[in-house]
């Protein structure tokens, strides 16, 4: 089962979650939602079928082996900041458009693995 954690549930997070949900399907996935507005994690975890936590950052963070960060830009360093104190290895895949993949892997303290999806060419 994947441990899948988003954090920013609006649309750009809903609709990569959603379409995870659809590519693997409910029994495959358990999610952990974090956002800073309640009324986007609870619409989000209406439209899912599979299991879900809701919860902080950090503790979607403890909760997850695979995280997408899909906040704001200009949120993403006290973000990742605060995700570098988890105890833990995981991967974080970030949609934040401007945001260089170093800076990434620095604000979360070096020791984690960190993907960019605006740096990906398909």
């Amino acid at each position: 089962m994947l441990k899948l954690g988003l954090i920013g549930c609006g649309k750009m997070g809903g609709a990569l979650l959603r379409g995870v949900e659809g590519a693997l399907g409910k029994s495959a996935l358990h999610v952990a939602l974090s956002d800073v507005v309640p009324a986007a994690v609870a619409s989000l975890q209406k439209a899912l079928t599979c299991r879900g936590t809701i919860g902080t950052p950090s503790e979607v963070a403890v909760l997850s082996d695979v995280i997408i960060l899909a906040v704001k830009p200009a949120d993403m360093k006290a973000l990742c900041m605060t995700l570098a104190k988890v105890k833990g290895s995981r991967l974080y895949l970030s949609i934040a458009a401007g945001i260089s993949l170093a800076d990434l892997e620095l604000w979360l303290g070096g020791k984690q693995r960190a993907v960019s999806y605006t740096h990906l060419t398909l």
